[in-house]
């Protein structure tokens, strides 16, 4: 006869049960906050790019853009953080999630190539967004409803896990590895629960970004504030129904525990309901709020505790199905003390550099002296960062060096300061014939003065001249990739050898400014007459979307060196 539940691996397990059970909850609890942000935020995020509102166009415009930047570093994070939950899954339930998974294995191999064409979606949005056109608003589409198929994959593997006895049934019906958990009536609450759940914590993220950006940005920072709270509200209500709705499609043996037999269960039950009725009346209230900032905080002081009951109440749920399915934890254990106190540290340091990241992101810096060196040093070291460490030893290389420096910061020198004559003359033609006209004779001139290849390049052009080369290119892109505090500083210098012939290559990004925007920004933003100037003399325009602190170019320059005696 064949077992219902697999058995055991003839192996110790390497803590004891309780341990794994707590580092699982843990550790999924923190995957769940950066996952909900992900599967939450690019729905919302889609919803607004759909969005026809003119009132709040710019506030709108700019937490779309925020969240773009942000969702590659949130998906790493959920990717990140989803390793050790999934690691413990195995520890405690392998035999049983390696069975689910098994049965659904061509859909359970496809999550990997769905996560990264996700991912590559999100990044494509967050570095070429603005000058994707109306396309940005078809592959945010794509990015969204691969993150929903990816999170209906792992709710029918997960239901399928507790149902070990329907593991000889489904495979007897086709053992081809494509089986779903379809007829489980659990499957779509619980989807529709985490779904509703991952609308929430998204929403308030947004007003926690509102909150961070209330003293720079007192309109957009207002406007995330009240759509994040009224998104949160609205989900968390929903959810409640959806929330009895899971709870009625338990088994019968499941459900009386829940209610009354168990007294854990019970109580777990009677706070997870509390709390969410909680967070639902706290949304009412902040909307009339007078102090928004805190009545942010109270509310994600309230979601905080209602997330953890919602981690333990699920594992409970799982506790009492398998223990009726007569499935038990091996007893056999070597502690690997060891290991786990590595583990341990580590999962202290990458929370913390995580959590510093989101704030960072929110606040729009990547944080000052010390901290903000370090983040530096990561990104370089991790092969994303622009520039060259130290100072060049060859003493030609050091010569090109320090007169590319000269020339650059001459030139974005100038430029500026005829950009600030032209406007405050009240001209914007002028400003527009600054970029584009007397930018490129003033360029130049600089180029005849310096006997070098001067110019200025960027991703998103407006004229046709400073289109980027490969190697233009792929150094924008890291520079697009650091912190914004670290732009203005960074350059990125490197000897390069073509056609025999050693030059220095010389980059300095140009970042953009609230003076930029008048000519760079939003383009439901920007005055009447600066768009219908740009639509005459650009028709084929991509340099407008920017915000403050973005790269909007660089100035590349090319200085051959003699050759070494």
């Amino acid at each position: 006869m064949t077992p219902i539940i697999p058995l055991a691996d003839p192996l110790p397990q390497p803590a004891p049960a309780w341990l794994l059970w707590a580092l699982l909850q843990l550790t999924f609890f923190l995957h769940l906050l950066a996952m909900n942000v992900v599967l939450g935020g690019s729905v919302l995020a889609l919803h607004w790019r759909m969005s026809r509102r003119p009132g709040d166009a710019a506030p709108r415009a700019a937490v779309t853009g925020a969240f773009a930047k942000a969702l590659p570093v949130a998906v790493a994070a959920a990717v990140t953080l989803g390793v050790a939950p999934l690691l413990f899954v195995q520890v405690l339930y392998g035999r049983l999630f390696l069975t689910s998974s098994v049965l659904m294995a061509w859909w359970w191999l496809a999550v990997v190539p769905l996560v990264i064409l996700a991912y590559s979606g999100a990044y494509l949005l967050a570095f070429r967004g603005a000058s994707l056109g109306s396309r940005a608003k078809t592959i945010a589409a794509v990015v969204a409803l691969l993150f929903l198929a990816v999170a209906f994959l792992y709710t029918s593997n997960v239901t399928r896990s507790l149902r070990p006895e329907t593991f000889v049934e489904a495979y007897r019906a086709s053992g081809r590895g494509f089986t779903l958990n379809l007829a489980d009536p659990t499957l779509w609450p619980r989807y529709l629960h985490m779904l509703f759940g991952a609308v929430a914590v998204a929403g308030m993220a947004v007003a926690v970004y509102g909150l961070f950006r209330r003293e720079r940005e007192p309109e957009t920072a207002s406007w995330a504030m009240r759509k994040g709270t009224v998104f949160f509200g609205i989900a968390t209500a929903v959810n409640i129904f959806v929330g009895m709705w899971f709870l009625l499609a338990q088994p019968k043996e499941i459900l009386l525990r829940l209610v009354g037999a168990d007294t854990w269960a019970m109580t777990l039950l009677a706070l997870g309901i509390l709390l969410g009725i909680a967070t639902g009346g706290f949304a009412l209230l902040a909307l009339g709020a007078r102090d928004a900032a805190r009545a942010t905080k109270a509310q994600v002081g309230v979601l905080l505790p209602t997330l953890v009951v919602m981690v333990l109440l699920r594992d409970q749920v799982r506790q009492l199905v398998l223990r009726d399915a007569g499935f038990e934890h091996p007893p056999w254990v070597e502690p690997q003390w060891g290991p786990l106190a590595v583990f341990a540290l580590l999962l202290v340091a990458a929370v913390v550099t995580v959590a510093w990241m989101a704030r960072a992101l929110a606040r729009g810096s990547a944080g000052g002296g010390a901290t903000g060196t370090a983040l530096v040093l990561v990104v370089v070291l991790a092969g994303a960062g622009a520039g060259q460490a130290g100072e060049p030893a060859d003493p030609r290389v050091e010569s090109a060096v320090a007169e590319a420096r000269v020339a650059a910061g001459e030139l974005a020198a100038q430029l500026k300061k005829l950009l600030q004559e032209e406007l405050a003359a009240g001209g914007f033609d002028g400003a527009i014939a600054v970029c584009a006209e007397i930018a490129q004779q003033r360029t130049a001139d600089y180029r005849e003065t310096f006997k070098n290849d001067i110019r200025r390049v960027t991703l998103r052009r407006r004229n046709p001249e400073n289109e980027p080369d490969d190697y233009e290119r792929a150094v924008l892109e890291s520079f697009d990739r650091l912190p914004i505090e670290a732009r203005a500083k960074a350059e990125h210098w490197e000897v390069v050898t073509e056609d025999g012939q050693e030059s220095l290559r010389y980059l300095k990004p140009l970042v953009t400014g609230a003076l930029c925007l008048t000519c760079h920004g939003d383009p439901a933003t920007m005055a009447p007459a600066v768009t219908q100037a740009l639509g005459q003399h650009y028709p084929d325009d991509r340099a407008t979307g920017f915000h403050v602190g973005d790269v909007r170019g660089a100035i590349t320059i090319r200085i051959p060196l003699v050759p070494k005696p």
